[in-house]
């Protein structure tokens, strides 16, 4: 009875884990402020932008702790660091074998938030409050409600424009560190503009040069489409990488 019992909750705990195929992962993060002027960071899964909103994936649950050292900006510090990293992969591990997709995670105010969809939250809460046990002091809390535009993702922790590039220049950055590349070398870093007219394009080197940027050329304009240089391609972030 009990060996059928042990295979019967390994078939089970199998069906949960199949029932979510292989998403594609592309994990980065960035910081911004806050409308209280206050920092935050975001990290997340970019390669779902895409995908979404996966059809089924309807729930979103989120689980928030209060930590317990933040640093003087509200964030993760380093002594603190670890244990929530284990804290997350424990979450993570227990809610992906029930279906759910974790789609990032968010620091700031003194707190750390997990975020997931799911078909349904079922059970969730218990799962989650056993968990925590293991951790005992930690405050926190567990919430799930309907997003089936997945709008908390796309609108919320999705990046703009510009906290993007900060996602790639950082990913540049760490790929030239791992080529060897010494950071404190100076060296020689070629920008390519385009401007609507010669007036803005004189202005803006002007303004450049006062930054200490030397201009190497200034073109006319032409009607055919002028390339810019190629642009070296981002790797891919490990899934364990966080802030």
């Amino acid at each position: 009875m009990i060996m059928k019992w042990f295979k019967q909750l390994l078939s089970d705990t199998s069906t949960l884990a199949r029932s979510v195929p292989k998403l594609p992962e592309d994990w980065g993060s960035y910081l911004y402020q806050t409308d209280d002027n206050l920092p935050a960071s975001n990290r997340l899964n970019l390669a779902l932008h895409d995908l979404a909103p996966l059809a089924g994936m309807d729930q979103r649950t989120w689980i928030t702790l209060k930590l317990r050292q933040p640093n003087e900006h509200g964030l993760t510090a380093p002594e603190e660091y670890p244990a929530i990293c284990k804290i997350e992969d424990d979450i993570a591990d227990a809610l992906v074998a029930r279906g759910a997709v974790m789609v990032g995670s968010v620091t700031g105010h003194g707190q750390f938030s997990l975020n997931f969809y799911s078909p349904d939250t079922q059970d969730y809460d218990k799962v989650i409050d056993g968990i925590m046990k293991t951790y005992n002091g930690y405050e926190y809390s567990c919430y799930s409600e309907a997003d089936p535009e997945w709008e908390a993702y796309l609108r919320f922790l999705y990046p703009d424009a510009y906290e993007y590039q900060f996602i790639v220049n950082r990913k540049i950055w760490t790929q030239l560190e791992q080529q060897g590349n010494l950071h404190e070398v100076e060296r020689a870093i070629d920008h390519w503009l385009h401007f609507p007219t010669a007036d803005d394009a004189k202005a803006a080197a002007s303004e450049a040069e006062g930054l200490g940027y030397t201009m190497l050329a200034r073109t006319g304009f032409r009607r055919q489409r002028i390339s810019p240089p190629t642009q070296h391609q981002p790797p891919q972030q490990h899934p364990a990488q966080r802030n």
